[in-house]
């Protein structure tokens, strides 16, 4: 059951808390053991991950040197030291020690420190070059798109044992490797696979190579199937205690193997472990929280929650059909100019880029400078005051591409999508595209936009 209230306890984001809720607290202030915490959209779980590991440091849980802290970007990772490093000048030392990360810069200093001869890295573009000669060679004509099969090939990587594929790809596949293998290059799905090779022979071994007592994760649910074995292996190896954050509902990153499984397993499966939700919302108004909690509801595969809305406001939602893509520009133009004069934060956002595009070159140019314009994926992890979707009667065309997950998936990326707004949600929904009549988009009414 969806479950909505309102309590006013701290300020709303961007602004120093005048206390931390109970829920917050009680993470917070979690001893070191496994742990998995659930945290709805706005609810802080970077800011408080940050300061249970200020806490640890404070009262001497655990040692700095023994505590591994993972992200999944550098940036995340950054901001993460950066705000540890604010919080105590007399903890800058133990700040210093601590090995703060990616999973693959981890692991990959980890095989520098093992005298592992790593070969050098292909770049992004190095790798579709490549796969596109590997395409070239094997001669398959159904294989055209090296950027689609770049995304298969990291899916594929993902997954330890590999999984079975079509002839075709897996030629394609062995193309690539031999390839890198005769001129001695990895990709960066590569380090994670000899990581855990490695770990693995080492552990049979008898050998703890990766001193470590506490890993604690944001993120979570976009943890692959390899990551996971790592962070298995290296429960069994050095005893580690497994501290994780996320949203199932949040979990986007279907298309390089990531998925909500690995967070609902690992409530599950470790050892006496404790769970915890932070499940109020300080960024969104009411109804922005409400919509997006009715449409998340219709996934099948996810953990039950409640929300909490901070603000008292009700805020602004609404959906506009306009007959096609020229008024939907000329409107969301229009909306541009009203909320840059009021010195509102605004975003525009289409399910992939091509949309972005379409859009960007029919509008003005002063609103163009007015509105970030972002994919549903660039999306995650940032918020605005005002939150423009595109084209959402064409959302659902994309599901029949290999290279997309799913319904639930699609469902999840257009959550995170709601869920960027704090003050206004406006959903564009054309009655006809590229001269064809659209189709109603079935989120609008599971989120219960429609009656």
């Amino acid at each position: 059951m969806v479950v909505f209230h309102s309590i006013y306890k701290i300020k709303a984001k961007g602004v120093a808390p005048t206390r931390w809720t109970d829920q917050q607290n009680s993470v917070i202030h979690q001893n070191p053991g496994h742990t998995v915490v659930y945290a709805t959209p706005g609810s802080g779980k970077t800011a408080v991950l940050t300061e249970h590991i200020h806490q640890v440091l404070n009262k001497k849980f655990v040692a700095p040197d023994q505590i591994l802290a993972l992200t999944f970007t550098r940036q995340a990772a950054k901001e993460m030291k950066l705000r540890l490093q604010r919080m105590e000048t007399s903890l800058q030392r133990s700040v210093e020690s601590l090995r703060i990360g990616t999973f693959h810069s981890q692991v990959f200093q980890w095989l520098l420190r093992q005298q592992t001869s790593v070969p050098q890295l292909l770049t992004p573009l190095e790798q579709r070059q490549w796969i596109a000669k590997a395409m070239k060679i094997t001669g398959d004509k159904r294989l055209r798109d090296p950027r689609q099969m770049t995304s298969v090939l990291s899916r594929y990587k993902s997954h330890f044992p590999a999984p079975t594929l079509p002839q075709s790809v897996q030629s394609l596949v062995n193309r690539y490797e031999i390839m890198k293998r005769t001129a001695n290059r990895w990709d960066f799905d590569d380090i994670l696979l000899v990581g855990y090779r490695l770990l693995t022979a080492h552990a049979e071994a008898g050998l703890h190579t990766f001193p470590v007592q506490y890993i604690l994760i944001d993120e979570f649910q976009d943890t692959n199937e390899i990551q996971w074995k790592i962070l298995v292996r290296l429960m069994a190896m050095a005893k580690a205690q497994i501290f994780v954050v996320g949203d199932d509902d949040q979990s986007i990153y279907a298309f390089r193997g990531s998925s909500p499984h690995w967070l609902l397993e690992a409530d599950k499966v470790l050892p006496g472990v404790t769970r915890h939700e932070l499940t109020e919302n300080f960024r969104s108004d009411c109804c922005i929280v409400s919509h997006a909690a009715a449409l998340i509801h219709h996934n099948q595969k996810r953990a039950e929650k409640s929300w909490r809305v901070h603000s008292k406001e009700s805020g602004i939602c609404q959906v506009f059909y306009p007959s096609d893509e020229v008024v939907q520009a000329k409107t969301l133009s229009q909306s541009i100019a009203f909320d840059a004069q009021a010195n509102q934060t605004i975003a525009v956002l289409a399910r992939t880029r091509q949309q972005l595009v379409d859009t960007y070159h029919v509008i003005p140019v002063l609103q163009r400078s007015q509105a970030e314009f972002r994919t549903f994926h660039e999306s995650k992890g940032r918020e605005w005051d005002v939150v423009h979707i595109l084209d959402s009667s064409r959302l659902l065309r994309i599901q029949g591409s290999p290279e997309h997950a799913k319904e639930e998936e699609e469902r999840r990326l257009f959550y995170v999508a709601m869920t960027r707004a704090r003050r206004q949600l406006q959903i564009y929904s054309p009655l006809i595209i590229k001269g064809h009549r659209s189709t109603q988009n079935p989120f609008l009414s599971e989120a219960k936009f429609i009656p």
